[in-house]
């Protein structure tokens, strides 16, 4: 039995969406945990995780662009479990929907 290429991108997508909503849920439960053991909520903002991963955001300083600009930040400063949730969920639906929409051979 072969799966047809419209069924693996429809999976995919359903995978993707399960996975992100998985770990924003993690992520929620260990910043839950470490509250609940310290007393002391985890902030964290996307820029932190991508920092930790040394991505340097000089070069959005000086940008021209300031509508572009403040939206960057205004994402960078979103939690990351939200951001990562959601961006799985557009993705994913995206995805399985274009299997609907585009006829696949």
């Amino acid at each position: 039995m072969t799966i047809k290429f419209s069924e693996k991108v429809s999976n995919a997508g359903a995978f993707l969406i399960s996975a992100g909503i998985f770990a924003a849920l993690v992520i929620l439960a260990y910043q839950g945990y470490f509250w609940l053991r310290y007393g002391e909520w985890i902030s964290l903002p996307l820029y932190k995780v991508l920092q930790h991963f040394n991505i340097d955001f000089t070069g959005l300083v000086d940008m021209d662009w300031q509508g572009a600009k403040k939206f960057i930040f205004w994402v960078l400063e979103r939690p990351f479990s939200f951001v990562i949730s959601i961006s799985s969920i557009v993705i994913g639906l995206t995805l399985h929907l274009s299997t609907k929409t585009i006829k696949w051979s």
